[in-house]
């Protein structure tokens, strides 16, 4: 159940699934608008992303997504 509620939340956000899982890497570009390395807040919800979903990916609560925050994220929610 997890997983097919993974999949559709990644198809509906526009995020690309690969055979192997999830694309942390292309996804994190796509999201990082001004391409400084991390997802703010405002990255975050322009990405149509639920608010609390960033509180529980940003795990050093600095306000901000690194691609390793989002890779553990995407990981944890894969099982």
């Amino acid at each position: 159940m997890r997983a097919l509620v993974l999949a559709f939340v990644l198809v509906a956000a526009g995020s690309p699934v690969l055979a192997q899982g999830f694309d942390v890497s292309t996804t994190f570009k796509r999201w990082d608008t001004n391409g400084d390395g991390v997802i703010t807040p405002d990255e975050w919800a322009a990405a149509h992303r639920p608010p609390e979903r960033f509180a529980a990916t940003d795990t050093d609560k600095d306000g901000k997504i690194t691609p390793e925050e989002l890779a553990a994220s995407i990981a944890k929610l894969q099982g």
